[in-house]
């Protein structure tokens, strides 16, 4: 693993690090507004009330679909979640303002997992993976990874991003720290307007551009990592770049969730399939 970090000293502050480098969108401009990609969905979700729905758990081995419409109430957020397999949980989340004909997710067990969906405007984020852990960021073992096969199938429009996802602390609440390792993407680049590129990791093969949100308003703060060059299968050893995020910045908190996950681009009509063929987390643990 290879560490960059864009600046010539590590100062008392993430800002006095970063400087003023930003990287700006190269998507082209879309006739609904463009919205920073992972900036909307958190802030939205503090400012609408949430309807859940707990399923219950699919015979092993067995397909299982929930969609969105299901659960539509206007002006509500909706969760829909359950267990897939004795190992992961999933989840599927679509915002207040969601437009379109269906979110949805389908497990089989712990095989696989597919996401189609199609939208008129503003988004969604679909999940599969470990929930309820609690491992501080600095104690994980180094050799923590995951592997994943997938395809992105049929994208129109703005598409989206998939990779690894988490939270650190509890999720979608001000104090928490939100995760995203991105190892590919369609319909344009990850939109990383309103971030810091503050470094790079090579790791795995690859060199991934890390960038950082801060804490503003009901936005919580955000670390990503992006592959320079997407690819549809591989290993990532996530605890490596959660290391390389501390040494940027990021807290000492516990980690509290860990997934594959596809975000949809928000605020533009977008529709397809993310299609994750086998996967596997380590789950998290401490050394």
């Amino acid at each position: 693993m290879r560490l960059k970090i864009l600046a010539s000293t590590l100062a008392a502050s993430l800002l006095t690090l970063a400087g003023s480098q930003t990287r700006p969108t190269a998507s082209p401009a879309p006739a609904t507004p463009l919205v920073a990609d992972g900036a909307m969905a958190i802030a939205q979700s503090v400012q609408a009330p949430m309807i859940e729905d707990w399923l219950p758990t699919p015979s092993p081995g067995a397909a299982f679909t929930s969609c969105r419409p299901e659960i539509v109430k206007p002006g509500h957020h909706c969760l829909s979640t359950w267990m897939t397999g004795s190992t992961y949980r999933a989840e599927t989340w679509a915002s207040r303002n969601f437009k379109g004909s269906k979110t949805c997710l389908t497990t089989i067990g712990e095989k696989g997992f597919q996401i189609d969906w199609q939208m008129d405007v503003y988004g969604f984020l679909n999940q599969v993976g470990h929930y309820d852990v609690s491992v501080l960021v600095d104690d994980l073992k180094d050799d923590l990874k995951r592997t994943h096969d997938h395809e992105l199938k049929n994208i129109t429009g703005g598409g989206g991003y998939t990779g690894l996802y988490g939270w650190l602390d509890k999720a979608a609440t001000p104090e928490a720290v939100e995760l995203y390792i991105n190892d590919n993407w369609a319909g344009g680049p990850i939109n990383m307007s309103d971030t810091t590129l503050v470094g790079s990791i090579d790791v795995d093969g690859a060199v991934y551009e890390i960038y950082t949100r801060p804490r503003r308003g009901v936005r919580v703060e955000q670390w990503w990592s992006n592959r320079v060059t997407p690819r549809t299968s591989g290993e990532i050893s996530y605890a490596k770049h959660m290391q390389a995020w501390r040494k940027l910045g990021m807290p000492n908190m516990p980690l509290t969730r860990l997934t594959y996950a596809f975000e949809v681009r928000w605020g533009q009509p977008s529709s397809g399939s993310a299609v994750y063929k086998s996967f596997s987390i380590d789950k998290p643990v401490a050394r």
